[in-house]
C-alpha cells in the first residue's frame, strides 16, 4: 500500500511449517537471441556468474598511445542461454507459552540477453530555414570536402545478470 509518498510494508508472519525447501527453475527463449551464432560480443565479453565484467575490460593506462590488448573491437559468438533460478529454505519451532520462532532464506538468480540488428541512429538538421534536412556533420564541413556525419547503423548484443538474497527471522506470540 502506498499513500502520499509513504510506503506501508506488511510483512508475513513466522512460517507455519517446521521445515521447508522450495525451488524452481525456468529457461526462456527470445527469438531475437536464441540459437544465434552471430551474437555481438567482444574478446573477454560476457558476464561472470555474479554479473561482473572480466579484468580484460579494465582501462589500459600502460598502453595509452599504443595498441590496446583484450576487449577492443567487436566479434560474434554463440548467444547465451537465458534462465532464472530461485529457492527458499526455512521453518519454525515452538518456544513454549504460545511463542514461536522461525525464519527463511530466499535466493533469486536471472541471466537475460537481448539482440537487435539493423537499428538506425541518425541525426538530421535543417541548416537554413526552408531547405531540406541534411545529415548533421560532427567533424569537418561539406565545403571542406572532408567531413563525418552522425548517421549510424546499430547492432547491439546485451547481457544482464540479476541476483538477490533475503534472510528473515522472527518471533511471534499467538
Amino acid at each position: 500500500d502506498a499513500s502520499g509518498g509513504a510506503v506501508d510494508v506488511r510483512l508475513k508472519g513466522v512460517p507455519n511449517e517446521p521445515f521447508f525447501i522450495r525451488y524452481k527453475g525456468q529457461t526462456g527463449r527470445n527469438t531475437q537471441v536464441s540459437g544465434r551464432n552471430d551474437f555481438l560480443t567482444y574478446e573477454g565479453g560476457g558476464l561472470t556468474t555474479f554479473g561482473r565484467g572480466t579484468n580484460s575490460r579494465a582501462p589500459q593506462f600502460d598502453n595509452l598511445g599504443d595498441n590496446w590488448d583484450g576487449a577492443v573491437g567487436t566479434t560474434t559468438g554463440a548467444a547465451p542461454i537465458d534462465y532464472k533460478l530461485s529457492g527458499a529454505i526455512g521453518g519454525s519451532f515452538e518456544l513454549g507459552n504460545g511463542w514461536r520462532a522461525g525464519g527463511m532464506l530466499s535466493v533469486f538468480y536471472e541471466r537475460d540477453s537481448s539482440y537487435y540488428d539493423k537499428g538506425v541512429d541518425d541525426s538530421w538538421v535543417v541548416e537554413t530555414p526552408g531547405q531540406p534536412m541534411s545529415p548533421k556533420t560532427i567533424q569537418g564541413t561539406p565545403q571542406d570536402g572532408d567531413f563525418k556525419t552522425a548517421l549510424f547503423d546499430v547492432t547491439r548484443g546485451k547481457q544482464s545478470v540479476q541476483w538477490s538474497e533475503l534472510a528473515t527471522a522472527g518471533i511471534e506470540n499467538e
